[in-house]
């Protein structure tokens, strides 16, 4: 049942301005405190459900619920698909959560906020300034478990080391000391409960201040919308246990002069547990950008304001603005002294090419760790993801030292390239960089389901292969090696149309469908 006012019977709203709860209707405002004593149209609720209005998105399945009345707050835009289908409501009953952090910042404000970060950007589609795509954002509290250990009453005995430097000499010290530990709680941080949001968008929003909980009240969801608690706080036992680890040794950090105790040594003596979990509600404002199958999220902490925006390049603006710089380069290159053999210009050529490959590489990187959710806690396959993902230091090493030969080789390239022969040495070199760094990149591909960098990486191998046929052909006029510079230029550009391409994929996902629920941002 919708809150009603007294005054005039219409569905009041929270007021995130006033802290209060308004009638859009006859501009009437009640204190919060005061409105559960005077009001007899408050949906009733007991010690462990509440009585809402869910209403379900006939497009995806998102479920969200709130206090509003189903016959006045059918919505015409779904926050999570981007879908203008209408949201059919019905009653329902949800448990009710132990606290809440209501909205600290306006929607006026969300809005601002949003265009201010968006100017600042390259590239932008030219609705992301429409000021009535901004009118879509959506105020959704989302489920969170924050989490506590509990440190149990004892005296131990720890030993700690500390290094510094004085002067010219360096000193390690050793530390033996006794702690008492009385009974209490440590934070050990907070983790999204809804399986509609990625762990890595959550965690770029984060975090939300404990000292703004307030004790649960359906008050604040007036006007809102709420998600379900849907991703079980057991995907998180091993990240809150490593948390609250790291969160003891800080403490005694704090009380030993600095003194580093060892991880093994914590886990041995100090004795704690994982406390049980408290559901939360914590503010997000959120907005959806649609565009044939996919879809990007902007998504504001309602409390800080803080902001995580996924904002796509768009194709026309930076055709047009790449054109102007071309030509403003090539105006002010008529006027230099600057003369640059067919020679010079085709290894220049080749050069451009490996470094526009390392530009799809890292995008390949980038967009396997998020689909295959390498960052995403709340997922139940992320830990056997995630155990793949080690660093080699060694490999990092060799390709540093080869990315620094490579620097080195194009500095010496003036005076080095006068023949042929030098033509099909460099071209050489970098068939054998351009095809370790094309195996490093399919590896990536071949863990996503988009594989169409396949096509600019095997022509990149091949250019760089024609450049050596080509050169070593040895013939005398300068237009073979002008073909040579075209071809790798032709190779280039593929490499960075399919960046851009992949840099739109990476920061869009596929319209999600919650009527089969698997996880956080399933099918990315």
């Amino acid at each position: 049942m919708a809150m009603k006012c007294p005054a005039c019977g219409g569905h009041l709203a929270y007021s995130v301005e006033l802290n209060q709860l308004k009638c859009p209707y006859c501009t009437s405002t009640f204190e919060i405190e005061d409105y559960n004593e005077k009001n007899t149209a408050m949906a009733e609720k007991d010690s462990e459900t509440l009585s809402v209005n869910r209403f379900v998105c006939r497009n995806c399945g998102a479920e969200l619920s709130s206090t509003d009345s189903p016959d006045e707050q059918l919505v015409q835009y779904c926050a999570y698909c981007g879908s203008e289908s209408l949201m059919m409501g019905k009653a329902d009953a949800t448990e009710i959560p132990e606290t809440i952090i209501p909205f600290k910042i306006t929607k006026d404000r969300a809005k601002e906020k949003y265009a201010e970060e968006v100017k600042k950007m390259f590239f932008v589609p030219k609705e992301f300034k429409n000021p009535e795509f901004l009118e879509e954002f959506r105020g959704i509290y989302i489920p969170y478990w924050r989490t506590k250990a509990q440190l149990k009453d004892g005296t131990v005995n720890l030993s700690g080391i500390k290094y510094s430097t004085e002067g010219s000499y360096d000193y390690t010290r050793y530390y033996d000391y006794t702690i008492k530990i009385d009974d209490c709680q440590i934070s050990t941080g907070d983790y999204d409960a809804a399986s509609a949001l990625d762990d890595t968008i959550a965690r770029t929003i984060a975090p939300f201040h404990e000292d703004e909980e307030q004790p649960f009240n359906d008050v604040y969801l007036a006007g809102f919308y709420a998600d379900k608690a849907s991703a079980p706080v057991g995907n998180y036992k091993e990240t809150v246990k490593k948390t609250a680890v790291t969160r003891i040794k800080e403490e005694l950090k704090a009380v030993t002069e600095g003194a580093s105790t060892d991880e093994s040594d914590v886990k041995a003596k100090i004795g704690f547990e994982i406390a049980s979990p408290k559901t939360s509600l914590f503010p997000v404002w959120f907005l959806t950008w649609k565009k044939g199958s996919r879809i990007a999220y902007s998504i504001m902490n309602g409390e800080t304001g803080k902001l995580a925006a996924e904002v796509p390049v768009d194709y026309f603006s930076l055709a047009i603005k790449s054109l102007a710089a071309i030509a403003a380069v090539f105006a002010v290159l008529n006027f230099m002294p600057v003369f640059i053999t067919p020679l010079k210009m085709s290894c220049i050529a080749s050069y451009l090419l490996f470094f526009s490959t390392l530009l799809l590489k890292s995008q390949m990187k980038k967009i396997s760790l998020r689909e295959n959710h390498i960052f995403d806690l709340g997922n139940t396959e992320y830990f056997e993801k995630n155990k793949k993902q080690r660093k080699k230091k060694a490999l990092s090493g060799c390709l540093i030292f080869i990315f620094f030969l490579l620097v080195c080789n194009v500095l010496a390239l003036p005076a080095s390239v006068e023949t042929p022969a030098d033509v099909t040495e460099r071209f050489t070199a970098m068939l054998i960089f351009q095809g370790v760094f094309t195996c490093l990149t399919l590896k990536n591909v071949l863990k996503i389901k988009n594989k169409a960098a396949l096509i600019p990486l095997i022509f990149g191998v091949l250019c760089q292969f024609a450049g050596i046929a080509l050169s070593d052909m040895n013939r005398p006029h300068d237009y073979w090696f002008l073909g040579i510079t075209i071809i790798c230029n032709i190779g280039m550009i593929l490499n960075l149309i399919f960046s851009i391409y992949y840099i739109n994929y990476m920061v869009t996902r596929p319209v999600p469908n919650y009527y089969r629920r698997k996880g956080a941002d399933n099918g990315r």
